[in-house]
């Protein structure tokens, strides 16, 4: 088994983020509807100051002012932020509505502002806080008024005949009171009755107040704010104005490269920045060389000495690499099946060769290495192991030496065999195997653990005795080199081993020479042929 690790990686592409010169500064006031601001090319931070509008005043009371939520946001050149500024709702006494700012392109909620409760002839309505929470009414002590939102929903209504509804909150509308609806979503106050005041819209709404016949007036609640961002600076009951929205764009983004961002263990990264200053990273990365990073997940951030250019961060992930067993090498027989199954930390497996993953096959004869691959799809990790299978393929071929048979395989057991029934030969063990009648002869071969039978051979080990009247002679015989053949006239020859394959032929008159100089020592046949007549010497090589 050899372990051999690789890593792939997945490769995010090339961040190019384009640096741009300048900023600027925009105010938006209150126009009853939603709007928006696609941040500029270059921009990577802008500051949001957002500013709840105050609820409706009194004859002899004061609305509540809004609230002023500052923050500082990272965007992306080209996202769309789609924002509303607050107003005061149609109607009487009604309360200030939310400001908010929303990255539309993100889908993330970065800023709401609450309004202030609207007042009513004496009293005043309650001022929009800087926590996500609305606020009941602060001026009418003692009666249902309706709950303060949380969690982003709209305020509850007050209870009589001439209840209020709540304020509106990001994620739900305020609910109805009997003498006017709850604001709707998002963040928008309701309005007030002849003697209660409606609630502000904000995050989460300003609760209703509770009014009927003769009971006293009262002012609406207060929506709640919100914001995610940095440096913030937020003043609770602070606007005593209408809404308003001012956006800063604060710094240019750097041009940026980041080889990968999602790589393997041992891989390499290289991060480089460019901006009007002089860029200096974290984490001891040097910009625009190489390194390695750790295991997991981590932040490297540049920074500029140009307060024009924008801090940069790109989180860098580096996987594990998978632990890959193929297994110990695998030794079989020609024909056998054998099941090849990766284990390990690994998620998905792979051989190559043509082999599936704990799927029987059958190998070709010989040595094969089959690599396994084994990859964790989550990262794109991956590691490989080999092993080795070899097929024993055993040689059942025969050779003759002499006037015996030899099996070719070597170093392997034996058992000689009589064709037709493949009767085992008792004591007939031997690599070789000398014929005592003519017969089909087989031999089976265990090597390796592995079994084969030959097919069965015929061998001749007698000749044919007969009184032929061709006179015909060989000699000498036994011979350890040539021997004559001599007969009358024109004759032909054929000399055989056991096996009954043809050495030599030809055709003489009177006498000819043949050589077994080179031949193995053991039986052979001379066959002559004259005048339709044959006959069949049997000859010793010593």
């Amino acid at each position: 088994m050899k372990k051999i690790y690789r890593k792939i990686v997945l490769t995010a592409g090339l961040f190019f983020l384009m640096s741009a010169s300048g900023t600027a500064q925009t105010t938006y006031s209150y126009t009853g509807s939603t709007d928006t601001y696609i941040v500029p090319a270059g921009v990577g931070s802008i500051s949001i100051e957002a500013k709840g509008s105050k609820g409706l005043d009194g004859a002899s009371s004061t609305g509540g002012n809004g609230a002023t939520m500052y923050g500082e946001f990272t965007v992306s050149p080209g996202d769309v932020l789609t924002f509303y500024v607050g107003g005061n709702s149609a109607g009487i006494k009604a309360g200030g509505d939310g400001s908010w700012v929303e990255n539309t392109t993100t889908g993330t909620l970065l800023i709401v502002a609450g309004g202030g409760g609207g007042a009513t002839h004496s009293k005043n309505g309650a001022g929009a806080p800087v926590t996500e929470d609305g606020t009941a009414s602060i001026s009418h002590d003692g009666y249902a008024d309706g709950a303060p939102g949380t969690g982003g929903n709209g305020g509850g209504a007050g209870t009589g005949a001439w209840g209020t509804g709540g304020g509106g909150g990001w994620l739900s509308a305020g609910a109805d009171g009997t003498g006017s609806p709850g604001g709707a979503m998002p963040c928008m106050a309701s309005y007030g009755t002849t003697f209660a005041a409606g609630a502000g819209g904000g995050y989460s709404g300003g609760g209703g107040v509770d009014m009927d016949s003769g009971w006293g007036t009262g002012g609406g609640g207060a929506g709640g704010s919100y914001n995610i961002g940095t440096a913030q600076a937020n003043v609770a009951a602070d606007n005593a104005a209408l809404g308003e929205i001012t956006i800063d764009e604060l710094c240019n983004v750097m041009s940026t490269t980041v080889s990968d961002d999602t790589v393997c263990v041992g891989d390499m990264v290289t991060l480089s920045a460019t901006g009007a200053g002089t860029i200096s990273w974290d984490g001891g990365v040097i910009d625009g060389e190489a390194f390695t990073p750790p295991t997991g997940s981590t932040t490297y951030t540049a920074t500029s000495d140009d307060d024009n250019d924008c801090p940069f961060s790109i989180v860098i992930f580096v996987g594990e690499l998978p632990t890959v067993d193929a297994g110990t090498d695998v030794s079989a027989c020609e024909g056998d099946e054998v099941t090849l199954s990766g284990t390990g930390t690994a998620t998905d497996w792979s051989w190559d060769g043509g082999v599936d993953n704990g799927v029987p096959f059958t190998p070709t004869a010989g040595t094969t290495t089959y690599t396994l691959t084994g990859t964790i799809d989550s990262t794109g990790c991956m590691a490989t192991d080999e092993v080795d299978v070899t097929v024993n393929a055993v040689d059942v071929s025969m050779s003759i030496a002499g006037g015996s048979l030899m099996a070719n395989q070597a170093g392997a057991t034996y058992q000689w065999l009589e064709c037709p029934d493949y009767t085992p030969i008792s004591g007939e063990t031997d690599q070789t195997f000398t014929p005592s009648a003519d017969a089909d002869y087989a031999v089976e071969v265990t090597y390796e653990g592995c079994v084969d039978t030959s097919i069965c051979q015929v061998v001749h080990v007698g000749f044919d005795e007969n009184e032929s009247p061709l006179n015909a002679k060989v000699y000498p015989n036994p011979t350890n080199g040539q021997t004559q053949i001599v007969a009358e006239g024109q004759f032909n020859y054929l000399l055989m081993n056991v096996l009954g394959e043809t050495i030599l032929s030809g055709s003489a008159v009177a006498q000819t020479t043949i050589d077994l100089e080179e031949m193995a020592v053991g039986t052979y046949f001379v066959k002559v042929s004259a005048n339709e007549e044959t006959k069949t010497f049997k000859l010793i090589k010593e």
